[in-house]
Order: structure tokens, then sequence, then C-alpha cells
């Protein structure tokens, strides 16, 4: 669902783009995706059951922040939280390599901006 959106964006389609986002946010979060969408990053990500699921979140919250032109602190944060849960996560690292580029400290609530620079070292 990702990929239709990310080309429904390219294309030029960004109302469309944003239904199919908000559709696989709801697909996703279920009957909680208004709660968690308003929660702070640390109490969202405790909301879901894996570090897995929260990357797939944060992977939706990057995109409408590309369509936004601004905002991808949000993703940054929960991609933080994915790592505490499993450090190991190539997709979370994958993440951060492609966030780096988009986010800066000011992005980021205080408690996360310390990660967040070992995080952007990492190969």
């Amino acid at each position: 669902m990702l990929a239709r959106v990310i080309g429904l964006r390219l294309e030029g389609s960004l109302a469309e783009a944003r239904v199919h986002l908000d559709q696989a946010m709801e697909l996703l979060l279920g009957e909680r995706a208004a709660l968690i969408r308003r929660l702070d990053s640390a109490t969202a990500a405790s909301l879901m059951d894996s570090a897995a699921k929260i990357v797939l979140y944060a992977r939706l919250m990057h995109e409408e922040a590309t369509q936004r032109g601004a905002g991808h602190g949000r993703a940054a944060e929960l991609t933080i939280e994915a790592l505490r849960r499993n450090p190991e996560s190539e997709e979370a690292r994958l993440l951060m390599v492609e966030l780096r580029r988009s986010v800066s400290l000011e992005d980021l609530a205080p408690a996360y901006r310390s990660e967040f620079e070992r995080a952007i070292d990492l190969p």
C-alpha cells in the first residue's frame, strides 16, 4: 500500500495519495488510529505490538511529512522507538538512513536528540 501512495505522489495525484495514506494508517493501526496519531511518539509506540509495526507506522509518517514538505521528526522519533525495542532491525536502520537527510535536531523532542545523533552516525 505504501508503494501505491508513493507512486501516486510522484505522479502528482496528491489528493488520491492522501486518501490511500489515510487508509493505510487505518489498516495498520485499526480503531486506535486517531488516538495514536495524537499521542507522543513513546506512548504511540507502546500501543503497538512490535518494532516492525512501529517502523511501518514511521514509514507512513515519513510519507505524510514528504507530502506536506516538512515534519519528518515524528518518523525519526518512531524509528528510534523501534530501534529501542529491536536494535538489530534492518528496516529501522534503513529508514534512519533515509530520515537523516530530512530531519534536524530541532525537529525532535529533546529526549530523542542524542539517540538520533548516534543513529545518523551509523554506516
